[in-house]
């Protein structure tokens, strides 16, 4: 897994975008040098979460940007970051007239079923428009600190899960979208425990890998029960929300 870059805030930071969250584009110096970053203060709960999934999504090479820990010291505060990528989300107005394409182009997504999977492990409620990056071919998945926090026997609502469904409009590939499903639980049993200092990797225990594989086995039970609960009704359940 990715080590975690350590970061300090730099002076210069200007507001992005329009979340409860007040995040900044700012530059952030590392030990590898500044890069510009988009940071936001996350209570800490929220922070770890944030930094956590980010690592873990990364580590199934899903496009997700790198997180940073950053320092502020103006506020005395650890705030969650991660690098620019550059690309808009699907709230902002530049790509407003262009909603119905990106959403036939989502529907495509050769990593929406690996995204939506993933969504369904961490109990990711949060998977809106604002929460997608479009870089004009695919798309990048942000802000993830509202996951990891609900009753593990409570089905939350996995948009792109049923954007997924949506698009697959015969049993045959509905068939396929189910095997697919199933196939996203082995990658995750081989994720690695890492501390922040990667100098010493180790693999997680026996029980811990239990506990791992039991969550992640649950996960894609739970996307297989969401699969055959959606019906072609599934376009009034929560579709990705692209307006607001």
């Amino acid at each position: 897994m990715d080590s975690l870059r350590l970061g300090m805030l730099l002076p210069g930071g200007r507001p992005v975008g329009d979340g409860i969250n007040h995040a900044q584009r700012a530059p952030v110096l590392t030990r590898q040098g500044e890069v510009m970053a988009i940071v936001k203060e996350l209570p800490l709960y929220e922070l770890i979460t944030e930094i956590l999934c980010a690592l873990l999504g990364r580590e199934l090479n899903l496009p997700i940007p790198e997180p940073l820990l950053v320092i502020d010291p103006a506020q005395q505060l650890l705030v969650a970051g991660s690098v620019d990528v550059g690309y808009p989300s699907l709230h902002q107005p530049v790509l407003a007239a262009h909603l119905p394409l990106i959403a036939a182009l989502l529907q495509g997504w050769p990593a929406l079923v690996r995204s939506a999977c993933f969504d369904e492990w961490i109990a990711n409620p949060d998977r809106h428009g604002g929460n997608l990056l479009f870089d004009g071919q695919g798309f990048w998945l942000i802000d993830h600190g509202l996951a990891l926090r609900v009753d593990p026997a409570t089905v939350t609502v996995n948009h792109l899960m049923t954007t997924a469904i949506a698009a697959r409009t015969d049993e045959l590939a509905r068939q396929r979208l189910k095997r697919e499903v199933t196939q996203f639980t082995p990658p995750i049993r081989t994720i690695y425990c890492w501390p922040l200092n990667k100098s010493s990797p180790r693999r997680i225990s026996s029980t811990q890998r239990f506990r791992l594989i039991k969550d992640c086995t649950f996960a894609a039970s739970l996307a297989r029960v969401k699969f055959n609960d959606c019906t072609a009704d599934s376009h009034d359940r929560g579709d990705l929300d692209y307006g607001h």
